[in-house]
């Protein structure tokens, strides 16, 4: 959704109104991990090994939700906290109070159990209507910087839209009322199974969003608007890889086919560098009229930013369906770590030296990944040998 609204609301509101808006999105994002734990990868193991056994689905995601639903009212008490206390945040407190909406979307929002199920369709049913809704609304009733609260009211109830829809379609499958038939000690295993998991997604986006709570802290909200999109158009085209390997992530648990898997890793290679010669090739009449302004240093952050694709697409071949899915959660977290790790170190040397700017940044972040990259696969073949 940003994506396609990008040049109207830079159009209507500036590119400083707009870092705004995507700093406390950054936030809500951040916080939507904590949310989402660690269960994309446990629970969705979990339904996908009891398919079967619907008594045993119906156990599994009661105690999901209940986790959810601990996990969301702590994220909104920190960001409500951090709202009141934190001076930059507290300039925009009530933008940043709309933003927190959002998060009841996360809760609510069982993209696991589709997952687990293999009923990926109802993922994007909820998903595209809910952000078709959220474009036309942003078109129609946003027209200049006086509108900049509507923009995040719009984004917060297009999130929570979407949960609800989730949810809907999810009790078309189970009885709501097998959800109130709770089992304390499953949701305490469920907690204990999502936190190797849980760890390695908070580390692992911990690079992509201290980027953006750096550059607000101690540049300015204008170049949080142009990193931002460069990492809009990354994520966007990350999607479909990331859902082709959680798509097959299922079966991926349930057999070990190292041919299956290697032909999906080709496909995901392959279509990273399909992505990375798009952007390349792509005219500057294109980024003039999606940036408006500040072309050059679009295009630096950009064209560096590319690069994260194809190592993304070997972390999730690697790292997610070969480690995650066989069970080795605490060796994916352990690689993760020492590849944020890292970059924290690389980050700070360079602010310590003088030499800190957003582009600098971008080429840490493709670095590290490229480290994490390595030790997965270092970690996938000396388990395929002990194998």
């Amino acid at each position: 959704m940003s994506l396609i609204t990008y040049p109207y609301l830079i159009h209507k509101l500036g590119h400083s109104q707009y870092g705004v808006i995507a700093y406390s999105q950054a936030i809500v994002g951040y916080l939507g991990l904590i949310i989402n734990f660690g269960f994309t990868a446990t629970a969705t193991k979990d339904i996908a090994l009891n398919r079967d056994n619907e008594q045993e689905c119906y156990k599994i995601a009661s105690n999901v939700f209940l986790c959810k639903a601990l996990l969301c009212i702590i994220s909104l008490s920190l960001y409500i906290l951090a709202i009141v206390t934190i001076p930059w945040l507290k300039e925009y407190q009530l933008l940043h109070f709309v933003a927190s909406i959002g998060l009841l979307g996360n809760w609510l929002f069982p993209d696991w159990f589709f997952q687990g199920v293999e009923r990926m369709l109802f993922i994007t049913y909820a998903t595209l209507f809910s952000k078709i809704l959220g474009v036309l609304s942003i078109f129609v009733l946003i027209e200049g910087p006086q509108h900049i609260i509507r923009v995040v009211w719009i984004y917060s109830l297009s999130n929570v839209l979407m949960g609800l829809l989730g949810f809907y379609f999810f009790c078309r499958i189970i009885s709501f009322s097998i959800l109130i038939k709770l089992d304390f000690q499953e949701v305490k295993n469920q907690f204990v199974k999502g936190f190797s998991y849980f760890g390695a997604s908070i580390i692992a986006n911990l690079k992509e969003y201290i980027t953006i709570f750096i550059i607000g802290a101690w540049f300015n909200y204008q170049l949080v608007a142009i990193y931002d999109i460069a990492r809009k158009i990354i994520s966007v085209l990350i999607m479909p890889l990331s859902a082709l390997a959680r798509a097959v992530f299922p079966r991926a648990v349930i057999s070990s086919d190292q041919v299956f898997n290697q032909k999906i890793e080709k496909i995901l290679l392959a279509l990273a560098l399909i992505f990375c010669f798009a952007i390349w090739i792509l005219p500057d009449m294109v980024w003039n009229k999606l940036i408006l302004s500040n072309v050059d240093e679009f295009k630096n952050i950009l064209y560096t930013l590319m690069w994260v694709l194809p190592m993304y697409a070997f972390t999730l071949t690697r790292g997610y369906l070969r480690l995650v899915a066989r069970g080795k959660n605490h060796i994916f977290f352990r690689n993760i770590f020492v590849s944020v790790a890292l970059y924290c170190v690389l980050l700070m040397s360079l602010k310590f030296m003088g030499y800190m700017s957003v582009y600098f940044a971008c080429i840490l972040i493709v670095v590290s990944l490229s480290c994490e990259a390595f030790l997965h696969y270092i970690s996938s073949k000396r388990r395929e040998h002990l194998s």
